[in-house]
């Protein structure tokens, strides 16, 4: 390519030469002869090292302004430290309180329901109501109202003509347990009176004992009977009449 430009360029000068012998002009002795110096030919066109050089100094500014560009990227995409470590803290701070409320009910489930009323806000009754709420529970007793399958703390409240709060506090502080306990543990020491006393009370089944002493159920007389006297009824029967009693 390089040669064939240059006989061109000859060429085109050889017949210029032969226009200005024509016309008795001088002929052109160098061709590359611009604003009066002297080019080469061959300083026209550029070394190859030298291409060489300012090809590999092209690539590495491009490669240094890839690297900067990559560099800014990871670093604004980067998630901030601070961030992460206030997320942390926040996961940390509600695990903690998660592992308090779990364990806060868990104890809460440990303690009897008598121990859970006894921390309930003291409620403050009159006297006067006090010295006749004991008075009224004194009859209930005596009279074995208590057998009644049906006795439970509202209507006994009406019929004492107070409000469930008071008579279950009553109850409370002065049987040291609830409404439920109080009522199940007088019916289990009048069973187990009747059957110590009465031969012929030792006799009925089990499922009428229970209906007897104001149970729905013989089971559920059954297990308030073991868990009081840790001996079943049917046992604590049969031993009595064996003379083991």
């Amino acid at each position: 390519m390089q040669f064939t430009s240059l006989n061109g360029v000859y060429l085109s000068i050889n017949h210029c030469n032969s226009l200005h012998k024509a016309n008795n002009q001088k002929p052109i002795t160098n061709p590359f002869k611009i604003n009066g110096g002297n080019v080469s030919a061959d300083s026209l066109y550029m070394d190859p090292n030298l291409l060489l050089i300012v090809s590999l100094l092209l690539f590495a500014i491009l490669l240094i302004c890839l690297t900067i560009f990559l560099i800014r990227y990871i670093v604004k995409t980067k998630p901030d430290t601070v961030t992460i470590q206030a997320l942390k803290a926040n996961n940390d701070l509600l695990i903690s309180r998660m592992i308090t409320e779990v364990s806060i009910i868990n104890n809460n489930d440990l303690i009897p329901k008598e121990k859970k009323e006894t921390r309930k806000k003291e409620i403050k009754i009159p006297s006067r109501i006090v010295s006749r709420l004991k008075k009224q529970l004194d009859q209930f007793e005596k009279k074995e109202d208590y057998l009644n399958p049906e006795i439970k703390l509202t209507n006994l409240s009406e019929r004492f003509d107070t409000n469930t709060k008071y008579l279950a506090r009553i109850i409370l502080n002065e049987k040291g347990k609830n409404f439920k306990a109080y009522i199940r543990d007088l019916k289990i020491a009048y069973a187990k009176e009747k059957i110590d006393s009465n031969r012929k009370f030792r006799r009925y089944k089990i499922e009428v004992i229970a209906v007897e002493c104001g149970f729905k159920t013989a089971e559920s007389f059954s297990k308030a009977f073991n868990n009081m006297y840790d001996i079943y009824p049917s046992k604590y029967i049969r031993d009595i009449e064996n003379g083991k009693g």
